[in-house]
């Protein structure tokens, strides 16, 4: 059987660029030190709702990955056999993200008295017209009405809100049509939880208005099913930072290109005209607003250049070297210190001291090596300096921040 083109969690891309789907066919994912580390915070996770075992009891543990994605936990000691298993090591991290998401899970299942289901094979099929398109929900709880879906994102990236997120949106569809017979759904409640940027983010939808989205989805997925190479037009592409950024045929997109290529011959073309500030300050909004995908076109050629060399094809004007070579370091760092050791060399000029940081202290207070007394005390000698300005968008949640008044107030010193 053919392997599905349309899943929930690209869903965001197709129902927006429906020539995604074509222009990728026959790329491949690669994968990357993130996506393995976010494997096993799952594939923790997961063992650990359905198990009930206290997550703590596996740090150091290591979770074996396998080339198909199944997982496993072992000894720290244990051999690993197969070239192609990849390993990641549970650090006290990764137990602390881990479960952070696993008792906010288990409090509402507390709450609400819902039946839990971790990791549920979710089909789309009779959305998307393909008999085998599916995706995994990390949780799904049921109660009396309420249907519930919560995704675990372990990245450190950007926070993702829950409100018309449509991959969630796609897995709530996807759970309302294999359990309507559990009970007389009236909404969804969809979750987004980043335990790493202490973000979670809850959203409501009405089950007719999912049920709308549901034949939306549909009429997207009749559309992509009629497009091929030959078929698809200027129209049938959506180029932004948000579409693009995870697109496999993004180094190869003509439409990104041309629209790479054309934002830099046209709108950067002169931005020291000096005709007017309002005029100056439309201009640089609307440059402005194209960099983010600029960037991350940049930085999928890129990538794209490099593994073609590393793989040691022809890269016309381009080859691969050494890049700057790192920091100097003690190969043997036990040898080392023998050595200095037995030239007799102060302790004092031998070692670095320094505090511990703040987290490694709320590290040691969460494994009480440090008593809540005394982190309590530690905690009032905290401070969490701000942040320093960014250029948000409009529509951007936090408030906006003025600079004009620091600015007016040091102005002019010499009158």
């Amino acid at each position: 059987m053919a392997h599905a083109k349309l899943s929930p969690s690209s869903a965001h891309r197709w129902l927006n660029c429906p020539a995604s789907v074509i222009v990728s066919e026959g790329i491949t994912d690669k994968g990357s030190s993130y996506a393995l580390e976010g494997t096993a915070a799952h594939f923790l996770a997961s063992e650990a709702l359905q198990g009930e075992f206290p997550v703590h009891q596996q740090l150091y543990s290591l979770i074996i990955v396998a080339p198909n994605g199944d997982c496993e936990i072992v000894p720290p000691s244990a051999r690993i056999t197969g070239s192609n298993h990849r390993t990641v090591q549970i650090d006290l991290d990764m137990i602390n993200n881990v479960s952070n998401y696993i008792e906010y899970v288990r409090g509402i299942v507390r709450d609400t008295g819902g039946t839990l289901f971790v990791e549920q094979s979710l089909g789309i099929g009779h959305l998307t017209g393909e008999p085998n398109a599916k995706g995994t929900s990390d949780t799904v709880i049921l109660t009396d009405n309420e249907l519930i879906i919560i995704d675990l994102k372990y990245g450190m990236g950007v926070k993702v809100d829950a409100e018309n997120n449509q991959q969630l949106m796609l897995y709530a569809l996807a759970a309302l049509n294999e359990y309507d017979f559990y009970a007389d759904f009236t909404q969804a409640r969809l979750v987004i939880h980043q335990p790493r940027l202490n973000h979670v983010s809850e959203w409501t939808i009405s089950i007719d208005d999912l049920q709308a989205f549901g034949e939306q989805v549909k009429r997207a997925a009749n559309y992509i099913a009629t497009l091929d190479a030959d078929s698809i037009t200027d129209d049938d592409f959506c180029v932004s930072d948000d579409t693009c950024k995870f697109c496999k045929a993004l180094p190869t997109c003509p439409q990104a290109q041309k629209e790479v290529f054309e934002a830099v011959a046209n709108d950067f073309d002169d931005l020291t005209d000096d005709s007017g500030d309002e005029l100056e300050n439309d201009r640089l909004a609307e440059c402005y607003s194209k960099l983010d995908f600029i960037k991350t076109w940049c930085k999928a050629i890129e990538q794209a250049t490099f593994d073609k060399l590393a793989k040691g094809e022809n890269v016309e004007g381009f080859k691969l070297v050494e890049g700057r070579a790192g920091s100097r370091k003690w190969a043997d760092e036990s040898e080392a210190e023998n050595l200095m050791k037995s030239m007799r060399i102060k302790v004092d000029l031998m070692y670095d001291k320094k505090i511990i940081s703040p987290t490694s202290a709320e590290r040691l207070a969460k494994t009480d090596k440090i008593g809540s007394t005394q982190w309590g005390k530690l905690q009032d000698l905290i401070i969490k300096p701000n942040g320093n300005p960014t250029i948000a968008k409009a529509d951007d949640k936090r408030p906006a921040i003025s600079l004009t008044a620091a600015v007016d107030e040091f102005e002019d010193l010499s009158a």
